[in-house]
């Protein structure tokens, strides 16, 4: 009887690469890498658009100017952004964020390069 290890610890091993190779078979059968890509590129999407500063920031004459890239196309509640494509039936979020820019273009600065991290992942 070759087939059978002669020591304990030369059957051990045998059982424990058994066990093994049988894990690695299930999760390769039950791990789908399209999907599990698919499901990575949404949470990244949705990121974005929590990233995103949904306005653009212009200087002028003695000032800023602050606009909105929120558009609400007719017949529509929603407003939707054109930047990321953000979706909200709030209109008061645009005001929040244009009045939130102008004081402090820094932060506007900041989360435009944190968005083109993001983007460069996408």
């Amino acid at each position: 009887m070759d087939i059978l290890p002669s020591t304990f610890w030369e059957f051990a091993a045998a059982i424990v690469v058994l066990a093994i190779v049988a894990v690695t078979v299930k999760v390769g059968i039950t791990l789908d890498i399209n999907r599990w890509r698919e499901l990575s590129r949404e949470r990244l999407k949705e990121r974005i658009q929590m990233t995103c500063p949904h306005t653009s920031i212009a200087k002028k004459e003695g000032g800023i100017e602050v606009q909105s890239w929120f558009l609400s196309p007719s017949g529509t509640l929603m407003y939707h952004c054109s930047r990321c494509g953000m979706e909200t039936a709030d209109s008061r979020i645009a005001g929040e964020l244009m009045e939130t820019y102008s004081r402090d273009p820094k932060l506007y600065k900041k989360r435009l390069k944190k968005l083109d991290r993001l983007k460069n992942k996408l």
